[in-house]
């Protein structure tokens, strides 16, 4: 548990580290496709980098060979009573490392409890929203999905949402930009920040700033689109 939790903090310092120089020199920038591929990458490279340990070339002395040639062990009454004491310090300290390494484990626990409720809460009431609306293919994986209410539109995977209401140019720039979010794979994205989320809560910043990048990447990638199956 120790470690886990040492990698965690490793982890979320080398992705705030990135984070910092992401919003220092690319935040805001027209460069959209390496704003998002950059941000993708840190969150890979920040969750190898804990995992790299360089081992010394030269081999150490044991620490019981080092202690027993350096330290001249007393025998007498006095010294095993503060030796004792010493032990029964080190015991109590322990367990009380162990009480906050369990309270760690179970709010961690709850946390992960939480984040996977709240994605299957919102994927159940995703599917259950399309369950029943007819379904118009609009590409060889693309479908788009019509309905009577005012809210949208919005893509969901390989799923366009459209309202019947909108019409016009409105209807085919949103159309546009939501098929560049399925064409250019920001779901992938999405879904791989989601599980990163799951295990470190610091990806919740790169899964806001991904979010940013993406629909300026969809903006600036919808121009080349072609439109005239949706219209």
């Amino acid at each position: 548990m120790g470690a886990f939790v040492v990698y965690i903090l490793e982890w979320s310092v080398c992705l705030l580290a990135f984070l910092l120089l992401y919003k220092m020199c690319f935040s805001g920038s027209t460069f959209h496709r390496f704003n998002r591929f950059y941000l993708l990458g840190i969150v890979v490279l920040s969750a190898m980098l804990p995992l790299i340990h360089i081992a010394p070339t030269e081999q150490m002395e044991p620490m019981a060979e080092s202690c027993r040639t350096a330290v001249w062990v007393d025998e007498s009454p006095l010294s095993s009573l503060s030796v004792s004491s010493a032990l029964d310090a080190e015991s109590k300290s322990l367990s009380v490392t162990e009480k906050g390494a369990m309270v760690l484990l179970v709010m961690y626990i709850l946390y992960v409890l939480v984040q996977l409720t709240g994605w299957t809460k919102a994927a159940v009431k995703m599917l259950w929203f399309l369950r029943g609306k007819r379904r118009h293919r609009i590409g060889r994986w693309v479908w788009l999905v019509e309905h009577d209410a005012e809210y949208g539109p919005f893509s969901w995977m390989n799923i366009i949402v459209i309202s019947r209401n909108e019409q016009g140019f409105g209807r085919r720039a949103s159309m546009r930009h939501e098929l560049s979010h399925i064409v250019l794979l920001h779901h992938l994205d999405l879904l791989l920040l989601m599980a990163c989320v799951i295990i470190n809560p610091t990806c919740w910043i790169v899964m806001k700033e991904i979010k940013i990048a993406t629909i300026n990447h969809a903006d600036s990638g919808s121009g080349g689109l072609r439109t005239r199956k949706f219209v």
